[in-house]
């Protein structure tokens, strides 16, 4: 009975009327927490790294590292700004399909690739910073074991990052299947 009198209750509700302007208001990037969450994410590593790529070659000591490094650093700085930005984009134009079920498995598979590939990418970049500042120096014990320490940093970084993507994708996959649990009820 619960459920019959939460339909009824819903259907008597009253629909609001919004023109254009207030549905454009609603999906705006200031009202969409996810979306500005992305953007502040985006311009403050974009900002960093792109700092790091303007004055790797003075401030690092670029010009005495070999240019593979150079421009493996370089590739992979850029490659990391241009995937936050890409995904930025199509974060914030939604696709429209036909029902909600299509928009999330769209979603979905949206996000499962850039996952994947945010994840590929974060790992480039974190080989190509080591082997760019591990290159010039003389390695004994007590700088391994510092280097021990920065990569398994790196790799807890990578790791949370992906448990991050994980519990979102999680999450979406959750929203799917009780939606799909409850049109099969109907």
């Amino acid at each position: 009975m619960e459920l019959d009198d939460l339909r009824n209750s819903w259907t008597k509700q009253p629909t609001p009327a919004l023109n254009t302007e207030d549905i454009r208001k609603s999906m705006s990037e200031t009202s969409r927490p996810v979306v500005k969450k992305m953007l502040n994410k985006l311009l403050i590593e974009s900002i960093a790294f792109s700092l790091m790529g303007v004055f790797y070659y003075g401030a690092f000591d670029g010009d005495q590292k070999p240019v593979l490094l150079n421009l493996l650093l370089i590739t992979a700085l850029l490659l990391l700004v241009s995937h936050h930005l890409i995904l930025y984009i199509l974060t914030k134009n939604v696709i429209l399909k036909t029902d909600l079920k299509s928009n999330l498995l769209a979603s979905y598979q949206r996000l499962r690739t850039h996952a994947m590939i945010s994840l590929c990418i974060r790992m480039l970049t974190a080989v190509c910073i080591l082997c760019f500042f591990g290159s010039v120096i003389t390695w004994n014990s007590s700088k391994l074991v510092k280097l021990g320490m920065i990569i398994v940093f790196m790799i807890a970084a990578i790791w949370y990052d992906h448990d991050l993507w994980m519990r979102k994708l999680k999450k979406l996959k959750e929203v799917i299947q009780d939606l799909s649990a409850g049109n099969e009820k109907k």
